[in-house]
């Protein structure tokens, strides 16, 4: 019988506006009962049926490598356990280096008590476990032996897509004992030798293993780290945004849609999105509210100016994707300037369509709709297209 294992062990993800959403990566969902022999060789055989039907990104010498993984996983079925598992299909998926396609890892291995992000100058535990709250805004220098860029090289295979989507997606990969296991950084499963920087200057290294408890927060996006838990959310770990009483915009609750007028005169229309999709129950209520933008303010108050970010956006529903990419142009009243936010910098340009990929069809569909929405849209304008960025008059 197939096992109902593999609907939770791939996940093919088509993520349209931004790169890198991975559901349920590193996550910290209660665990399945483990997984045997048998039932692995089961799921890599559907992986190595299914995969180069869904994703057709392989090159020839990168669907050897696949196959040539899928098979050792095979092999070493017997001694492996599901956490190992996990990561061997992950790092077969990521051989195609295709940014929409991960293995949904998380409900086997065991994470950290932190939550990290990467900035300029390094790699910042920016969430943790009450009892680790110490450790906010410290710089994480090393897992054990390794400093954090050589822990990111040595788990980078495991992880889809390109350079950039790989780091931006590794916080989530870098807190699981096993995996760091895996890359040398520590011989154990159960504890690892982290080396911080910590606020005050001082140098600090910790023996960290799993948490007492695990953290409540259900969003499990490449950024959702990065926004600070609701605070009536029972159990939630301290963040280090936590002091500042009026956070930046972009940090604010996760949402759909949220719209904002900065200025009274002239008006400064703020939209912000952080999904391209609404909710499991209703899926199009983003384009039912952005039809409602526009009558209850684009149509009456005109704005000259208008700010989309989407900076801190993991993608979503294709459909939405283009009823968004077209009822966009087609708030802005002639003359009006808009300016797209987008992979944490400032990038102003008078609109910026989705990206086309995806089957023939698909691309079809989002060059019409790109196609649509320029014509409507006057004056000189600037828009990104899949490989480059073009400019016309």
């Amino acid at each position: 019988m197939v096992s109902n294992v593999r609907r939770i062990t791939i996940c093919v993800l088509g993520v349209l506006l931004s790169w890198g959403v991975v559901d349920g990566t590193a996550s910290d969902a209660v665990a399945p009962p483990s997984l045997t022999p048998a039932q692995m060789r089961e799921d890599l055989a559907v992986l190595r049926e299914k995969l180069g039907i869904l994703d057709r990104s392989f090159d020839n010498v990168q669907r050897l490598q696949f196959e040539k993984l899928v098979h050792e996983a095979a092999q070493a079925a017997d001694r492996l356990d599901s956490a190992r598992f996990e990561l061997s299909v992950s790092r077969a998926v990521a051989v195609a280096r295709n940014g929409h396609t991960n293995a949904s890892v998380g409900r086997f291995v065991h994470n950290l008590p932190l939550r990290l992000g990467w900035f300029r100058d390094g790699l910042y535990v920016i969430k943790a476990h009450p009892d680790f709250a110490g450790l906010l805004g410290a710089r994480l220098e090393a897992f054990g032996p390794l400093t954090a860029e050589q822990a990111l090289a040595r788990a980078a295979p495991y992880i889809s897509g390109t350079d950039t989507n790989i780091r931006v997606k590794s916080p989530a990969f870098l807190i699981a004992l096993e995996l760091l296991r895996e890359i040398g950084a520590t011989r154990s499963d159960e504890k690892v030798q982290v080396t911080f920087t910590l606020r005050d200057g001082k140098r600090r290294t910790i023996a960290l293993g799993a948490p007492p408890t695990q953290d409540p927060e259900p969003r499990r996006s490449s950024y959702a780290a990065l926004i600070p838990s609701d605070a009536g959310l029972v159990g939630r770990w301290p963040h280090v945004l936590d002091p500042i009483a009026t956070r930046p915009l972009i940090y604010q609750s996760d949402v759909d849609l949220h719209v904002e007028w900065l200025q009274a005169d002239p008006g400064v229309l703020y939209l912000r999105s952080n999904r391209i999709v609404s909710t499991r129950q209703n899926r199009y209520g983003l384009m039912e509210k952005l039809v409602n933008l526009l009558h209850a303010e684009i149509a009456p108050k005109r704005p000259p100016h208008i700010i989309v970010d989407l900076r801190l956006n993991t993608g979503g529903d294709f459909f939405n994707t283009i009823a968004f990419a077209q009822t966009l142009p087609a708030m802005l009243p002639p003359g009006a300037a808009s300016t797209y936010w987008s992979g944490l910098q400032r990038s102003p340009r008078h609109w910026s369509p989705p990206r086309c990929c995806g089957s023939t069809a698909a691309r079809r569909c989002c060059s019409s709709a790109s196609r649509w929405a320029m014509q409507r849209h006057s004056g000189p304008r600037v828009y990104r297209s899949s490989c480059r960025t073009r400019a016309s008059a």
